[in-house]
């Protein structure tokens, strides 16, 4: 905005996480046959936004069946490499402090280890790291076939649940995610009804 012999520049700036902290402001102009050189004009302290790590959406989000593959999917701010443990839980209702008789998975993102809760709702079952194999309790097996896939801030977990027929009913779908520096708390993102796959069989004529 030029005013007599000044020129005023405004200019928005978004900072970036990395230049947090205190950084000096510098100013410099250039006429046709003269500039003022490099000056420091004052300074600015760059506040770092909050991490922020999520638990976002499953998908399918709700439904029925026996068998299912489903995907689930996080995010931090800081990028996804950061997530540290994941979790996937199916159960009748939330509880903080009992897990028993429920079907709930848990990545560990550092080691890429995956896990099933067993039915004490204490023990975890374990995967042998880069393995395939089936984990199962009373309630549910997870099968084979899983991955964990990151694209930028988002990290997705995809992997196939067959649920026990003991395990019938109507089941809550919640998340839970965390990183160094905070976490998403549980967060309730679905609902599944547990059913019997039905098999149809149909008789020869004679």
């Amino acid at each position: 905005i030029p005013a007599g012999n000044q020129l005023t520049l405004t200019v928005p700036v978004t900072f970036l996480p990395a230049i947090a902290g205190s950084n000096q402001i510098w100013m410099a102009a250039a006429g046709a046959s003269s500039d003022s050189g490099w000056m420091q004009e004052g300074s600015w302290t760059v506040t770092a936004a909050p991490n922020i790590t999520s638990a976002i959406s499953v998908s399918p989000c709700c439904g029925h069946g026996g068998t299912q593959q489903f995907d689930f999917r996080y995010a931090d701010t800081s990028g996804a490499d950061k997530i540290q443990t994941l979790y996937a839980w199916f159960t009748p209702a939330f509880s903080g402090t009992n897990r028993a008789g429920t079907c709930m998975v848990y990545y560990d993102a550092t080691h890429d280890q995956w896990n099933l809760l067993g039915d004490d709702g204490v023990t975890w079952l374990p995967a042998g790291i880069g393995t395939s194999d089936t984990l199962q309790n009373a309630q549910c097996a997870l099968t084979g076939g899983r991955v964990a896939m990151i694209k930028d801030n988002y990290l997705t977990l995809r992997f196939t649940l067959k649920f026990k027929a003991s395990f019938d009913g109507a089941r809550q779908i919640w998340m839970y995610a965390a990183d160094a520096a905070g976490n998403s708390g549980w967060q309730q993102r679905g609902n599944w009804s547990v059913e019997d796959q039905e098999v149809i069989t149909i008789a020869g004529m004679s």
